[in-house]
């Protein structure tokens, strides 16, 4: 073999070994490493403008009798992975093993590298001395930030008996965090049962003063320290009830007084320990943590065997923190379809692109719409043979908005039975089958079927015609009812009217704008929420009564209008307006009907419908979601409330509407949850999968004033649950 080919090998057989070091995948949500058990994460942001994630490999102790493949919590070297987009990261392998350390044996905790003024990186390890009760923190040096690193002064930094104030004795000493002061100081923290604070000397080996104690509120181990906008924070790990929950402390000084700030987020999952880490890159903050979720060669998901996962983390405008939400989704972005279901016939499932499993979501749907119908609360009667009705609890009536949105929910669910129950009772109790009002429904009706109110509301008109010809579409016209003759008996009859007697067409023909009632006062104003343009491109497509055109103008005339009934910075809308999207006034004032109250609660709902369906206003639908996340994520995620005047100032108390016959009050209402998880079909910024696990982990249970709405808060939830799940559909004809 000649030297130029020995050359060639030699060449290539170092690209090879290269190559194997530096392996590349792609971020597919949490856990961030899939092909082994990391622990303890700790990420760093070098000059070089990569974020790099050190971490300890979770290995089990094979050769510990009585626990060979079981036991986890055994770290027998440190990892290295990078990234510049978090997204595509770098697996660096192994930058350090505790037994590099001359005076350490094998077992090791949590470390935490940093960048120093000098261009080196120096990383803080905990590992155990070889005085087997000795726990201890050691540094190593590098020139780079994946190393290889090695021991940097010979010894321990720090031992037990420094520490000899600390009440878990031997294991006081391990989970160092450091951090460089804004004036070039560097401050080392640590601990397990005590949180120790020291300062180090500028060359980041040496310690320069004497071991301090920060009192930590239920404080167990695993510090973060960092410095952001002149507020110095702790990170740590905390005791939960029964497990490890992250809280956080902040501090004017390094050396305190330190405020405990609370609970900043839960229990990792099927983990009973936790460790923060917390970076702030390319205008984003990260918090990085471990549960035990994985399952790799046959072993977990186990508390003995962690995984490092990734969430996005946001601050108020005073530095407090927002609790963070751990999510199996994690930073991956949910992005809103390019294309309709009228296109595609397809639908995006949210809840299972933010980490929940296809069988979970199948399962929550079916509870919800179970909760609605069967349940200790349900709202859905079954009277007579063949009748029923959904019932507005609280009021004690049944209403069309009720009836529809039933049939609506039945109709997705293919449940033929319910929808003709309902439909039945409709006919019988509620439309007029003459006069002026032909065709028309009593908008409210006692439960024994005694009309309250001959007159209809739109919106239940609207509702009825368009379940009833998914139905035709889904079940067809000749098995006991003639779903389509029915939707263009409705149409057919507010076409008729022309205002004789004070009753119109429930589309205003001018305006092409759905009316808030087609009788007397309620025919000069209309609801936003009762606009929902897809309904119109349904009724194009299949109602065949001759008015495909008008439908298709009513579709653009209403997405128009929802621009100018929206608040250009909040996106708020009010209850009632004008057809040009002002505020409805009555006698010069509106008395509260401006603002953003329970009707409004459907729009966001309404909005996203219209954008999965047909994606006709794509732009301005995904700005208006964003827009409207964005306002009530401001007001707090659990604090926000149900009723804000629409420039998001909240309303004077003669403002507020009350519920039924319940005391006027503000409420953190489950059915606004609702709808703006919704909303999250629209959006692709961050903060949308804390709207998705709100609505995840929604209950529909009585408030902690007593008030409960089964009827209201329950449907607007299912419905939403319907959206996301991706069963809310256009049902085309089979």
């Amino acid at each position: 073999m000649n030297m130029r080919n020995v050359a060639t090998l030699i060449i290539a057989g170092l690209c090879l070994i290269g190559c194997s070091q530096k392996k590349t995948f792609e971020y597919e949500g949490n856990p961030l490493v899939r092909d082994k058990y990391t622990a303890d994460p700790a990420p760093m942001v070098a000059s070089d403008g990569r974020l790099y994630l050190f971490c300890g490999h979770d290995e089990c102790f094979e050769d510990r009798p009585g626990y060979e493949g079981k036991y986890g919590f055994n770290i027998t070297e440190w990892l290295c992975y990078s990234t510049e987009d978090m997204h595509t990261w770098t697996d660096h392998g192994v930058v350090m093993k505790p037994t590099d350390f001359s005076w350490a044996v094998g077992e090791a905790w949590a470390s935490q590298a940093i960048e120093a003024p000098d261009g080196k990186f120096y990383f803080y390890v905990s590992t155990q001395c070889g005085n087997p009760d000795c726990k201890a923190v050691g540094v190593a040096v590098a020139d780079r930030p994946e190393g290889p690193y090695v021991d940097a002064i010979g010894k321990p930094l720090i031992v037990d008996s420094m520490t000899d104030n600390g009440p878990r004795g031997w294991w006081n000493d391990f989970d160092p965090t450091v951090m460089i002061d804004d004036d070039g100081t560097p401050w080392m923290s640590w601990g397990n049962g005590t949180c120790f604070l020291v300062k180090l000397k500028k060359n980041m080996i040496e310690l320069d003063g004497e071991i301090q104690i920060l009192p930590m509120e239920n404080y167990v181990e695993g510090p973060w320290l960092y410095k952001r906008d002149g507020h110095y924070y702790n990170v740590y790990a905390s005791m939960g009830n029964p497990l490890e929950t992250i809280s956080y402390a902040m501090a004017d000084n390094v050396e305190g007084p330190w405020t405990f700030m609370g609970e900043l987020s839960g229990m990792g999952q099927d983990s009973f320990t936790i460790h923060p880490g917390v970076i702030d890159y390319k205008g984003k903050t990260y918090f990085f943590y471990h549960n035990s979720s994985l399952s790799l060669d046959g072993y977990g998901p186990a508390t003995g065997r962690r995984s490092v996962c990734v969430d996005e983390m946001f601050y108020n405008p005073d530095g407090t923190i927002r609790p963070v939400v751990q999510t199996r989704a994690g930073i991956k972005s949910l992005v809103p379809a390019t294309k309709g279901a009228f296109q595609t016939r397809k639908y995006r499932n949210v809840f299972v692109e933010a980490g929940y499993t296809p069988e979970a979501v199948e399962a929550k749907v079916n509870k919800v719409f179970d909760e609605v119908f069967f349940g200790p609360d349900k709202v859905y009667f079954e009277v007579e043979d063949s009748l029923a009705y959904i019932s507005d609890i609280k009021n004690n009536d049944v209403r069309t908005e009720g009836m529809s949105y039933g049939m609506m929910a039945a109709v997705q669910m293919d449940r033929k039975d319910i929808f003709d129950r309902l439909f039945r009772w409709c006919k019988k109790y509620m439309q007029h089958s003459d006069g002026p009002l032909e065709g028309y429904f009593a908008w409210s009706c006692g439960v024994d079927g005694t009309r309250n109110s001959q007159g209809p509301a739109s919106d239940g008109e609207l509702y009825y015609v368009t379940a009833l010809l998914f139905a035709s579409n889904r079940w067809g016209n000749d098995t006991g009812i003639d779903y389509k003759a029915e939707a263009q008996y409705i149409l057919d009859c507010a076409f008729a009217k022309d205002g004789t007697d004070g009753v119109y067409n429930f589309i205003n023909p001018e305006q092409k704008l759905i009316t808030f009632t087609p009788t007397g006062y309620g025919y000069s104003f209309t609801d936003p929420s009762y606009h929902i343009p897809a309904f119109y491109e349904v009724w194009a497509r299949w109602a065949d009564d001759g008015r495909e055109d008008f439908w298709l103008e009513c579709a653009a005339a209403a997405r128009e209008y929802l621009h100018k009934a929206t608040h250009q910075e909040t996106g708020l809308n009010p209850d009632y307006s004008n057809y040009d999207g002002s505020i409805r006034m009555f006698n010069g004032s509106h008395f509260g009907t401006g603002n953003f109250r329970y009707d409004s609660w459907r729009v966001p709902m309404n909005i996203a419908m219209d954008y999965s369906w047909s994606c006709a206003d794509a732009q301005w639908q995904k700005e208006y979601g964003e827009k409207i996340q964005r306002f009530f994520y401001s007001q707090g995620m659990k604090d926000y409330v149900d009723q804000y005047r629409v420039d998001g100032t909240l309303p004077s108390e003669d403002e507020i509407l009350p519920a039924g016959s319940w005391t006027k009050a503000l409420r953190h209402s489950v059915g606004l949850v609702s709808t703006l998880g919704a909303a999250s079909l629209l959006t692709e910024h961050s903060i949308n999968k804390e709207f998705v696990d709100a609505l995840w982990h929604s209950e529909n249970v009585p408030y902690e004033d007593g008030y409960f709405d089964a009827y209201y808060d329950g449907l607007l939830r299912l419905f939403a649950f319907m959206h996301m799940s991706g069963k809310y559909q256009i049902i085309f004809p089979e």
